[in-house]
């Protein structure tokens, strides 16, 4: 595939050309230029993605995004690691918005296939479902995961439209290969009752954002396994995060922000992240541009750190746990790496003619050693038998 006539080059590379020192973000990007763009991406593993669409915006300064954050991005330190970043610029739009769409869509399928991981900078939410649908090609199970103060599923008032709401298109969609979906951090007082039956009606996961906050590290097993991440900006507090098209004075705090894209970034599965909704008219003294920055950066520093660790891969590195659960005939497997002292769990399916193996927590081993089936586990397997 020929990605060169997808991409405009950033016009401003230039002022980072020679600045390359030891120890800078700069030593892991190479840039497309207009004097030279990137042809061959076998030595990169990941890929950054500028975002100016702005027909599916009411906000003026959207298409201006991408580039505000690379010039905060290039100036911070290196994430560690020797992984390798290929800026490739911004996304040309096509002559419409479904174009634009269908554009990314394979440009993502691509890099996926490729192994590259995709970095999204800006736009809306609604490219996240270009992306969804690049996971089509892959034919692999994929886990969608928001976080975002809302489900966007019903309407709370006449303007918004919840059909045209990314998650909406994909749950809607859904395809061959829709295995799960996670609202991570929703605000009670933006979701309806409605749209948390819904939830629980298709054994989906919906996290509130004060059961998040008051253990984040419990979000480490669900972006571990995940595959599309969509990190809404205004999932942050409006002291932290102004700039958000849909500022609330609630949210998560720019450090737990900060926390849950390096759980993101460590996660082996995670194959695509995308950071949208921001909103640089409404930002004040490019707070939100800064910190989004900073967002993408602990992404890549939990992607400088990754393991490739899978039970079932090298079980010599893990410990086997086996629980029997008296009177309810059933035996829980899990998995403590000897490395990283991570978890997960087997759960059974006659779907797949296998057991599934999912991330799981400390507590959840507790859980069943105190003869309590963990609710992680009950709900994947109402999903697939």
């Amino acid at each position: 595939m020929e990605l060169q006539g997808y991409f405009e080059p950033t016009t401003f590379s230039g002022i980072f050309r020679g600045k390359e020192k030891s120890g800078s973000f700069l030593e892991h990007i190479q840039f497309s230029t207009t004097e030279k763009q990137i042809e061959d991406l076998s030595g990169y593993d990941a890929v950054i993605i500028g975002i100016t669409e702005n027909r599916n915006s009411r906000h003026k300064g959207v298409e201006n995004i991408p580039d505000l954050i690379r010039k905060k991005l290039y100036t911070l330190s290196s994430p560690g690691g020797k992984k390798k970043i290929a800026d490739l610029g911004n996304f040309l739009n096509g002559k419409t918005l479904d174009d634009t769409f269908i554009g990314l869509r394979d440009v993502i399928a691509f890099l996926l296939k490729e192994n590259k991981i995709p970095v999204i900078l800006g736009g809306s939410s609604q490219n996240a479902y270009a992306a969804y649908l690049a996971y089509e090609f892959t034919k692999k199970n994929v886990s969608v995961t928001a976080i975002s103060p809302r489900i966007d599923l019903v309407s709370l008032h006449e303007e918004f439209k919840p059909e045209e709401t990314c998650i909406n298109k994909i749950l809607n969609f859904k395809g061959d290969h829709f295995f799960n979906y996670t609202s991570l951090g929703y605000q009670s007082c933006m979701v309806t009752r409605q749209e948390l039956d819904l939830i629980e009606k298709m054994n989906f996961d919906a996290y509130r954002l004060g059961t998040v906050r008051n253990n984040l590290r419990d979000s480490e097993p669900v972006l571990r396994d995940t595959d599309l991440l969509i990190f809404d900006i205004s999932s942050l507090k409006q002291a932290d995060a102004p700039g958000s098209n849909y500022p609330s004075p609630n949210g998560f705090y720019s450090e737990e922000a900060c926390q849950l894209s390096r759980y993101a970034g460590i996660s082996d599965k995670l194959s695509c992240f995308g950071l949208f909704e921001i909103n640089p008219g409404f930002d004040f003294q490019d707070q939100t541009i800064g910190l989004s920055a900073e967002i993408i950066w602990y992404f890549f520093e939990g992607f400088s750190q990754r393991r490739k660790e899978y039970p079932l891969n090298n079980p010599k590195k893990f410990t086997k746990y086996i629980v029997t659960l008296e009177g309810k005939g059933e035996d829980l497997v899990f998995y403590k790496s000897q490395e990283t002292s991570r978890w997960w769990i087997e759960v059974p399916s006659t779907k797949y003619n296998s057991s599934v193996l999912i991330a799981c927590t400390y507590e959840d081993y507790q859980k069943a050693s105190g003869q309590e089936l963990p609710d992680r586990w009950w709900r994947t397997y109402q999903k697939i038998n």
